[in-house]
Parts: C-alpha cells; sequence; structure tokens
C-alpha cells in the first residue's frame, strides 16, 4: 500500500516538514495539528513538485503531532472532457490518476 500520510513530532523550532507522497494538485495536501485541521494559510507548500514540504508560518510547539496528507476531492474530474473536443492520453492518465489518488 502506497503512503499517503507522513507523522511528526513539534519541537517549537522546526518549521519545515518533508514528505514524498505523489499528489495532483496543492489543495489535495492537508495538514493537521493534535488531529486538528490546519487553515492552509497557516502553511506553504515549497516547491511545488516532489519531493515537497510544508513550511509552517510559526514553528509547532514541542510534542505537538504534526499529520501530512492527501485527500483527493473527485466531486468533479480535473479534466472535463466535452463533445467534440479531442481526447488526449494525459487527460485520462489524468483523471485516472485523480480516482486512483481518491481511493
Amino acid at each position: 500500500m502506497a503512503t499517503t500520510e507522513h507523522y511528526f513530532s513539534g519541537d517549537g523550532t522546526t518549521t519545515d516538514y518533508t514528505f514524498t507522497f505523489p499528489y495532483l494538485l496543492g489543495s489535495d495536501i492537508k495538514v493537521s495539528l493534535d488531529d486538528s485541521p490546519t487553515a492552509t494559510s497557516e502553511y506553504s507548500l515549497l516547491p511545488t513538485a516532489n519531493p515537497t514540504y510544508v513550511r509552517f508560518n510559526t514553528a509547532p510547539a514541542d510534542k505537538v503531532i504534526i499529520r501530512i496528507y492527501r485527500e483527493t476531492n473527485v466531486a468533479t474530474a480535473n479534466t472535463v472532457l466535452a463533445g467534440g473536443s479531442s481526447l488526449k492520453a494525459a487527460s485520462l492518465n489524468n483523471n485516472q490518476t485523480q480516482a486512483l489518488y481518491a481511493l
């Protein structure tokens, strides 16, 4: 089974935490501190490719459990195919990957 989350323990000084699992959109990456969701305004993803790290604006406190995980939205397909449009392998692969990550 693929790893889709990483756990860390805060130390009060470290602001950067690396993760290596794949994702399609930055909005698919979520962070929680002690099982409470963290607002996206409290951290940023740098760079926006793998491997990636989460940089917190303020270092999580000592012994706070940090969870970085992927939560892929499948409410709409990443690539919407319309009648008469050209069908590209990359579009189909992207939608397949989206469904795979959601599972």
